[in-house]
């Protein structure tokens, strides 16, 4: 839209999104959120339209099983062995499965060496190719481990 440097709009549009670690951080930032808005009204004698798009996605939290899981798979894989990360604020669609099933998410490396790492959805983002074999045999080991497992306790019974 067209706009003119130093002259005051009628309307303005602010997007965002929120992210947090711990479902009750959510609550504290959209009411604090609501409580900014109000006292900007107040202020400036302004109305503000608040307005929340679909639901904020909730943090992706791994199982204890699940991360144990992918540790031995990951550890018994790769030679360099397997990297702990600290909690990120990614969202991510699978957080919503986890809140459902027991599981884990996991970061599986994949930067061009000696390049600069760019995020993933950015269009300078580069994949080395090599690690692509390496996720798939980490999935399948997952599904096979999972499988022995449902098999032997069926068994057992």
């Amino acid at each position: 839209d067209f706009f003119l440097l130093g002259c005051v709009q009628d309307e303005g549009v602010l997007e965002g999104t929120i992210r947090y670690l711990r479902d009750e951080v959510c609550q504290i930032m959209t009411q604090r959120i609501r409580d900014i808005c109000k006292g900007i009204e107040i202020s400036f004698g302004v109305q503000i339209e608040l307005e929340w798009q679909g639901i904020p996605y909730p943090p992706t939290v791994n199982h204890k099983l699940g991360f144990n899981q992918v540790k031995h798979v990951a550890e018994q894989t790769l030679p360099e062995g397997f990297e702990e990360c600290l909690p990120t604020m990614a969202a991510e669609d699978f957080a919503f499965f986890l809140q459902e099933r027991p599981g884990a998410f996991f970061f599986l490396g994949c930067g061009v060496e000696g390049n600069e790492v760019h995020a993933h959805h950015k269009p300078t983002f580069q994949v080395d190719e090599r690690c692509l074999p390496v996720g798939c045999h980490i999935m399948t080991s997952l599904v096979n481990n999972s499988l022995f497992v449902s098999i032997k306790s069926r068994d057992s019974n």
